[in-house]
């Protein structure tokens, strides 16, 4: 969706998504200690994936596991569950302002989460 606004798949490649583990797939790891694979963000938000996988129920449909941070609350954020699919088609806009979209950190490299994620013991 929307890869002219973005420029680029709003989800990785197969090769590079099959690299990053799927729903509990660091359950056993501390969080600041997950390694973060993906990087999204938008004009109002940062998301650090550590965990991607596809709905079983609903193809198609994916979801995460990682750290979301509200710019318009920097000393806050959260883990928890993430909709890519709801995600990719967030729209993030002022009155007479362009459309901007969520896009991909295209130049990210995998590294532990308190390493990256700011605000992190």
């Amino acid at each position: 969706m929307d890869r002219s606004l973005r420029g680029h798949a709003f989800l990785p490649p197969e090769p590079e998504r099959a690299s990053v583990p799927g729903e509990y797939g660091q359950d056993e790891v501390e969080p600041e200690e997950a390694v973060v694979h993906l990087h999204y963000f938008s004009p109002a938000a940062d998301w650090w994936i550590t965990e991607l996988w596809q709905d079983s129920e609903q193809p198609g449909r994916w979801w995460a596991f990682g750290f979301a941070r509200l710019l318009t609350d920097p000393n806050g954020g959260e883990w928890g569950r993430i909709d890519m699919t709801r995600l990719e088609t967030l729209r993030v806009s002022r009155p007479g302002g362009p459309v901007r979209v969520v896009e991909r950190d295209l130049a990210w490299r995998p590294v532990v989460a308190r390493e990256c994620v700011p605000g992190l013991p």
